[in-house]
């Protein structure tokens, strides 16, 4: 299944997702909302075997506290994946995300854009 064709099912959209991670597919897919990034961005945590690089505005809670998020850094970590985090702009200390990098201990540097 194509994730293009899915758009509207985030169940199909994250298991079409998935497929081509499984795949290591160099296909291009859309990324539409919030709910498309945080599939998107639970499958590069779980496929991760090294080290993730993330490179964003500020890990929007609406997309970075996603349960399936926070389970799949999570899991990379306890797992020795290196996490690296670079934010033009300052992240929200409540965030989820925010407290689970804290606790980690992740490398993350912000306000780089000011």
């Amino acid at each position: 299944m194509n994730p293009a064709t899915c758009l509207d099912n985030i169940e199909a959209y994250h298991a079409a997702i998935k497929k081509l991670f499984d795949k290591d597919s160099e296909e291009f897919f859309p990324n539409n909302n919030a709910v498309h990034a945080a599939a998107i961005i639970e499958e590069i945590f779980l496929h991760a075997t090294e080290e993730v690089k993330v490179f964003c505005r500020n890990l929007n809670p609406e997309t970075w506290d996603d349960k399936g998020v926070l389970d799949a850094v999570l899991k990379a970590a306890s797992c020795g994946v290196k996490i690296r985090v670079l934010t033009q702009d300052a992240i929200d200390r409540n965030s989820k995300i925010y407290r689970l990098l804290e606790l980690l201990k992740v490398c993350v540097n912000q306000n780089v854009g000011a």
